[in-house]
């Protein structure tokens, strides 16, 4: 675990350093023993295709019915929450609408602006900060469309996938969670239509750890 956090740090280095731009912390990321943690507590959680008085919710429950665990929201004015959830409430992940991307968790996020995919605000707790004072042109939330038919949705340093996104496939599977350097890095989760969920953490096309979560 030490040298994986180690060469992680190496490489987000290598990519901030060399452009010579300061990291901005956009939100709090979970420690990896508590992603651990969280992953533990899911693992006996099934997912459900539910109705919600929000939305239609598809993700993992809990025994009281609430949401626990990954899952997505699509809200009834359009716009979808995909992420982790706990109680009913959101730990962290995206919120894409019209307007606006969300990345983050309600009180500590960064707000993208659509129509370019620019920063508008960071929120931390009470505080809106616009950044006015810091050079942000780096950081953007994009689509990017391949050949394949695959898509990617989130965001992006100097035009590379680095931070939170959703990676879609074209048979309707995705993904969502950490990425680093273009690839697949950190924890996240596959949604399948056929075989459920699969959480846990990547580097790369590697698989560290992963547990499978089963439909209902």
């Amino acid at each position: 675990m030490k040298k994986t956090l180690f060469f992680t740090i190496l490489a987000v280095s290598a990519l901030y350093c060399s452009a010579q731009i300061t990291p901005i912390e956009k939100y709090e990321i979970a420690p990896s023993a508590y992603e651990q943690i969280f992953l533990d507590q899911i693992s006996k959680y099934k997912s459900k295709v539910i109705d919600t008085a929000f939305g239609q919710y598809v993700g993992q429950l809990d025994n009281l019915n609430q949401l626990y665990g990954y899952g997505m929201l699509i809200n009834l004015d359009g716009s979808r929450v995909i992420g982790k959830f706990r109680e009913n409430k959101l730990l962290f992940g995206i919120t894409i609408a019209n307007r606006v991307s969300i990345v983050g968790d309600p009180e500590y996020h960064v707000a993208y602006n659509m129509a370019g995919g620019d920063i508008e605000y960071i929120l931390r707790g009470k505080e809106k900060d616009t950044l006015e004072d810091k050079d942000i042109n780096a950081y953007r939330f994009q689509t990017i469309d391949y050949p394949n038919g695959e898509r990617y949705m989130g965001e992006t340093y100097l035009g590379k996938r680095h931070g939170y996104g959703i990676y879609y496939y074209p048979n309707g599977d995705f993904w969502f969670g950490e990425f680093g350097n273009d690839q697949r890095w950190g924890y996240g989760a596959f949604f399948t239509s056929e075989s459920g969920i699969f959480a846990g953490e990547w580097q790369g096309e590697q698989a560290i750890r992963v547990i499978s979560i089963k439909q209902r």
